[in-house]
């Protein structure tokens, strides 16, 4: 398979899922038909699970005409990201931007960037619009600026 057939997500996402079909706004539609790399593991931290380890690479039964390079680099201290918010209700996308703030102890990236319940597994790019992470929680307000954790890149294609 060649990279156009394969998608990056969070594993949460995709929890007790056996066929994911796939359709864009211009009608392109497929099928995921195999899981090629998943992992999802959790530790308890005052009695409730947080995420050390959640992404899954799809493979699909049809090529996407649409891709995103991948940047396996660490952002500076203040870098700009950039992610795509699920708005809730029309499941719109709104493209929000943040600052990378670092890394915590569970190898998750963190940045101030806006995320809600929907935006699990969205891309985060740097400002060249290279993927460099996945988008998979965050801590704070609903609906508002918060602490977004995402899983590195480099940790789907390790």
């Amino acid at each position: 398979p060649t990279s156009s057939h394969a998608l990056a997500t969070v594993a949460h996402v995709i929890e007790g899922c056996t066929v994911i079909g796939w359709e864009d706004d211009r009608g392109q539609h497929g099928t995921f038909t195999a899981v090629l790399r998943r992992e999802m593991k959790t530790r308890k931290d005052k009695g409730v699970d947080v995420p050390v380890k959640d992404y899954a690479l799809l493979l699909s039964d049809t090529s996407f005409d649409f891709w995103a390079d991948i940047n396996k680099r660490t952002p500076r201290n203040g870098e700009i990201l950039y992610s795509g918010l699920i708005l809730p209700g029309n499941n719109r996308v709104q493209y929000v931007s943040g600052r990378y703030i670092g890394e915590d102890g569970d190898g998750h990236w963190e940045a101030d960037l806006t995320s809600h319940p929907g935006s699990s597994g969205v891309p985060v790019m740097d400002a060249d619009g290279n993927v460099v992470a996945l988008n998979n929680g965050s801590y704070g307000g609903n609906y508002g600026r918060s602490l977004a954790w995402m899983t590195p890149i480099s940790q789907v294609f390790n």
